[in-house]
């Protein structure tokens, strides 16, 4: 269970043909069958009235190698005229279930759609659709990313800190 562990997911969502994208470190299962997640997201992001309008939206669990994309795309506003993704170069396909995109490199992705939700809270109740595991995964294979604020860690122990990643950057 990929979301029990509260991962930092990269949850995608589509208007039009531009893709948005955002880290959440607020994730938690609530249900096994069907799956159900539940997940916070601010009003001040881009991604939160595409995800109300939408009411769909793939939750991407991505490996410690993506954190200065991660860090990037938590960074920077999409203001609706450019594709978020394409911005960083960031490879992706068409979920299967909705009207998102998954992005290749994630070892795990669930598809899913808006149940309920809490504005007032930016809570959203989510029920996966359709889930995406890498054919290769391992839990000795594959770790995932957490969030303290400015640094992102590894459960293998590796650590990003918010200063490490600017510098790292050309």
């Amino acid at each position: 269970d990929f979301l029990g562990q509260c991962p930092l997911v990269v949850v995608t969502a589509r208007r039009g043909t531009l893709n948005y994208a955002m880290p959440v470190a607020w994730v938690m299962g609530s249900d096994y069958d069907p799956p159900r997640v539940a997940m916070t997201l601010g009003a001040w992001n881009a991604t939160y009235p595409v995800l109300l309008e939408s009411s769909e939206c793939v939750l991407n669990v991505v490996p410690p190698e993506f954190a200065r994309e991660v860090f990037e795309l938590g960074s920077t506003h999409c203001d609706g005229k450019a594709d978020k993704l394409a911005r960083f170069g960031l490879a992706w396909q068409n979920a299967d279930s909705v009207n998102a995109a998954v992005l290749e490199g994630a070892f795990a992705a669930l598809e899913c759609r808006v149940v309920k939700k809490d504005e007032s809270l930016g809570l959203f109740i989510l029920k996966g659709l359709c889930f995406w595991l890498a054919e290769d995964w391992s839990a000795e294979r594959y770790h995932v990313l957490h969030s303290l604020g400015d640094v992102l860690y590894s459960d293998d122990g590796r650590r990003f800190a918010r200063a490490d990643l600017l510098s790292e950057k050309a």
